[in-house]
């Protein structure tokens, strides 16, 4: 997140961006369960990833509250990572901003107190008393 706001930033406000278009990825092209492990190690505890059927899926989001059309598009964006279509890894982070991006370890770190249980609970409490 703080490398697509680095970059938009620096094609917003310094010369020579002009017409161009940026490709944002992070250093390395990862998994879901590689994502989860990084995660685990972040939040010293363990997450798995559970690859859920497609109706299944879009029957949970659209449980949560989701719009049809977000669940429906959430669902073509894993068909496309499972299809490998998101494994390049684009230099658009290092173009804009002269600095190479951020790993997931280093997001899952740095945002490991927002994907806590305590803070998950909290959420869920939030949600639950709005409705």
């Amino acid at each position: 997140m703080r490398d697509i706001a680095a970059a938009a930033a620096a094609a917003l406000t310094e010369e020579g961006h002009e017409g161009k278009t940026y490709d944002l990825t992070g250093p390395q092209a990862l998994s879901h369960g590689e994502m989860a492990e990084k995660l685990s190690g972040a939040l010293r505890r363990v997450i798995e990833f559970v690859d859920v059927p497609p109706e299944a899926m879009r029957e949970a989001l659209i449980g949560a509250g989701l719009p049809v059309w977000q669940a429906d598009g959430l669902i073509e964006d894993y068909a496309h990572y499972s299809r490998g279509e998101a494994a390049e890894v684009a230099p658009g982070v290092q173009e804009t901003t002269g600095n190479p991006p951020r790993s997931f370890a280093d997001f899952a770190s740095a945002y490991a107190e927002v994907f806590s249980e305590s803070t998950a609970q909290k959420t869920v409490r939030a949600a639950e008393s709005s409705r």
